[in-house]
């Protein structure tokens, strides 16, 4: 089976906390994962980032959005526990939690709705209902993260069509000063330029290697 979203960990989780102690959210991510049959590949597979797996992040954003609901509360690191309200959402909902579910609660609207923050960083008043977060399958970071990656890919696109119109000696001062600052955009510092410059280097080397044979052999 594929991943489930955080949105379908959102009971497992709850009712893995339902006898009322105080629970670990790593005893319960493997708990969830033993109870899915998920494989060591699916367990395992990493976020775009590679610093967290996809499931166990899922999890955590499961226990995020009970936290925000009032169906759970955090007793110390890495610890929580069902609440009263947790026990009637398990109660009242026998097969699935989700964010429409848990919408009904007004701390979990005041959490799902973003405020307009002030010159000091103060969160000062509601943006306007138009401005609500849309329901999604991926977690806030997993679209963050695909956000970033397109970003990636949209820049190196826009580079090697830069790089095969200049001349060579522009390829040839590319090579050896990799700074964004010298395509005039300050996203290209914002997102890593010399991992990116350097991606497009081997990517646009390549290419003209290609070409150079292609000539020749003609």
């Amino acid at each position: 089976m594929s991943i489930p979203d955080y949105q379908s960990l959102m009971r497992p989780l709850l009712a893995f906390a339902s006898d009322g102690s105080e629970k670990n959210i790593n005893d319960a991510i493997k708990h969830i994962a033993d109870q899915l049959n998920l494989t060591d590949d699916e367990r395992h597979q990493l976020l775009p980032s590679g610093k967290q797996a996809i499931f166990a992040n899922r999890v955590h954003w499961a226990r995020t959005y009970l936290d925000k609901a009032g169906a759970i509360k955090r007793t110390r690191r890495s610890h929580f526990q069902i609440t009263e309200r947790g026990k009637q959402l398990l109660a009242e909902n026998p097969t699935r939690i989700d964010v429409p579910v848990l919408k009904k609660f007004p701390e979990f609207i005041a959490f799902q709705t973003p405020k307009a923050i002030d010159d000091a960083g103060n969160n000062v008043a509601p943006l306007p209902a138009a401005t609500e977060i849309p329901e999604s399958a991926v977690t806030p970071e997993e679209a963050v993260q695909q956000a970033e990656s397109q970003i990636f890919e949209n820049l190196k696109g826009q580079l090697l069509i830069r790089i095969f119109e200049s001349s060579p000696s522009f390829f040839e001062g590319l090579s050896g000063h990799i700074d964004a600052a010298i395509f005039g955009d300050q996203l290209f510092a914002d997102i890593g330029p010399a991992r990116l410059v350097r991606h497009v280097l081997l990517e646009s080397g390549e290419r003209l290697f290609a070409q150079g044979n292609t000539v020749h052999q003609e």
